[in-house]
């Protein structure tokens, strides 16, 4: 059993070696061939390795030999194996704050543990998305600043996490917010009086 991550995997295996020193494990795309190099290795006595900076839903294949390091010599390679790393967490819980007449301030929880970077697209409320970004923001930059919006109106954004500018999640639901009236720019005094007095 193979226990998965977005950029990872735990592989395992059956030691039926009694001599062996180590252990050296090729990992591959899979549908690819394997080439004989080991990409990473595992010591002795173990049955598990946990297999890291891979890419986020890519689909690899692994096999493993024993080795005697004292001989300079290994067992065959060991049947083939698969799994699929984990895609992107989606982000979730979309929310609009400090909205003002021009700006408003995007917020959202970031369900990924691998991402470096989110894509944000914001639209008017009637228009569809394209799945086109309108900016980017590097993880730890939240929350997002919008600016430069048409006072009294609506808008809706949607939110993906990425990785290496490569690697993306599916986009997240959307959610809307309304930009408040225009600003008068400041407070004006307004006087009066009253016929027959001063």
């Amino acid at each position: 059993h193979n226990t998965v991550t977005e950029v990872g995997a735990t592989v395992t295996w059956t030691d039926n070696s009694g001599n062996e020193s180590g252990y050296e494990i090729e990992v591959y795309t899979y549908g690819a061939s394997p080439v004989g190099t080991a990409t990473h290795t595992a010591a002795a006595n173990t049955t598990s390795k946990v297999i890291t900076t891979l890419d986020p839903a890519q689909h690899y294949s692994f096999v493993i030999r024993a080795v005697d390091s004292g001989l300079a010599i290994g067992s065959s390679w060991a049947g083939t194996d698969d799994f699929t790393t984990d895609p992107l967490g989606i982000p979730t819980t979309l929310n609009a704050t400090s909205v003002t007449d021009t700006t408003a301030s995007l917020s959202w929880t970031d369900n990924s543990t691998s991402n470096d970077a989110f894509d944000i697209e914001l639209v008017l409320y009637g228009d569809s998305f394209t799945g086109t970004p309108t900016d980017s923001l590097n993880v730890g930059d939240t929350p997002y600043a919008a600016t430069g919006l048409t006072p009294l109106t609506q808008y809706k954004f949607q939110v993906r996490a990425t990785k290496d500018g490569t690697f993306t999640s599916d986009w997240s639901s959307s959610n809307s917010f309304t930009t408040d009236t225009a600003s008068s720019g400041g407070n004006t005094a307004l006087g009066y009086f009253v016929k027959g007095r001063r």
